[in-house]
């Protein structure tokens, strides 16, 4: 049985009860609603429609009977298809003696069933931070075509591509409207070119125009919604701050943490705020070994234009846990389901 958190081996001078843990966050970006449109309560065949601006009225007086006008309003529709994923933990008690004392584990036959405990608190704190960091990763990254290296995909081998398969998120979606010639605007970068992960980051490319130009080049109607930002990976980040701090002449100050801990600038009257978790997935899983899978991103959207479905009342899944008597383990269960929709091309400009 695997074990579900591998501590090393302590000796009992290291040994330390839990409420002495200190917990080695993974990268936090806050409530997954900052990001995109979290649409609670949905259902699969659910429509969600968007009607845009109605085409130009009002001509010069025409007198008596004048000919009807025929204004049009764009209509864009999509669907709900939720998909579902699982997640499946299982403990033995056996497991966790000699790594932390104080558990608070039960007695005699009881020692097993580890609900209430101190170590039930303990491990589900953990897997509701994971579970946070796989809606984001079904988010962004999933791909429900996603292979490994050897395969002929992206994802480094070794990871279970199943991580990724559950939902095409948004950068898969994105990839398909630009492959059916979608009205994307797109801009490369030239250092996720390069062959190697060093050349790729060391590469001398100014990223700064090319954010410019995505802002600038970007259609009218997306210039003009007021919940629009571009949102870029901590390597876009980096080189961008030291571009603006050495060529523009940013200060530190214009630098800040946004209510959710997100580091944001503004340019050009756009946020740009940095999302490290991207950085975080492309380096444990999209590479090849030798080089990273577009390390330097930028996406300019809105927030509305992007939706997470998800069929409950929030954005996070109940944990279900209980004990099996018969195999003196303790269980832990996550069923939901939820799908990612980009609605509107139009409102998409990217630089990879």
């Amino acid at each position: 049985m695997a074990k579900i958190i591998n501590f090393p081996v302590l000796s009992k001078q290291e040994m330390m009860a839990l409420a002495e843990v200190v917990f080695v966050k993974t990268l936090e970006l806050g409530p997954i609603a900052s990001l995109v449109d979290v649409r609670t309560g949905a259902g699969s065949g659910d429509r969600i429609a968007w009607v845009g601006r109605m085409s130009m009225v009002g001509k010069k007086g025409r007198g008596c009977s004048p000919t009807n006008d025929t204004p049009t309003a764009p209509l864009t529709e999509k669907r709900i298809d939720l998909k579902e994923f699982d997640i499946r933990l299982v403990q033995c008690y056996t497991e966790l003696e000699g790594i932390l004392y104080r558990l608070g584990l039960k007695k005699a036959a009881e020692i097993g069933d580890l609900e209430g405990t101190d170590w039930q608190k303990f491990y589900e704190e953990l897997l509701s931070e994971a579970i946070d960091t796989m809606y984001r990763r079904f988010l962004y990254f999933g791909d429900t075509e996603a292979e490994n290296v050897t395969d002929g995909g992206e994802i480094k081998d070794g990871v279970d591509v199943t991580f990724f398969t559950t939902v095409d998120g948004v950068f898969k979606q994105i990839a398909d409207l630009i492959t059916a010639g979608a009205a994307v605007v797109v801009k490369t970068i030239t250092s996720n070119a390069q062959a190697t992960k060093a050349a790729q980051l060391a590469y001398d490319e100014d990223l700064l125009p090319i954010l410019e130009s995505l802002i600038l080049d970007a259609p009218a109607a997306l210039a003009k919604e007021t919940d629009s930002a571009v949102y870029v990976s901590r390597w876009a980040m980096s080189r961008l701050k030291k571009e603006l701090l050495d060529k523009a002449a940013y200060t530190e100050s214009q630098f800040k943490l946004n209510e959710q801990g997100f580091t944001t600038v503004m340019r050009l009257g756009r946020e740009i705020i940095e999302m490290p978790d991207w950085d975080e997935v492309i380096e444990a899983a999209l590479n090849n070994g030798t080089k990273y899978f577009k390390p330097f991103r930028m996406l300019y959207t809105t927030k509305s234009n992007v939706k997470l479905c998800v069929p409950g009342d929030g954005a996070f899944s109940d944990i279900a846990s209980w004990y099996e008597n018969k195999e003196r383990s303790f269980y832990t269960d996550v069923i939901d389901k939820l799908d990612v929709l980009v609605m509107r091309p139009e409102l998409v400009a990217i630089a990879w």
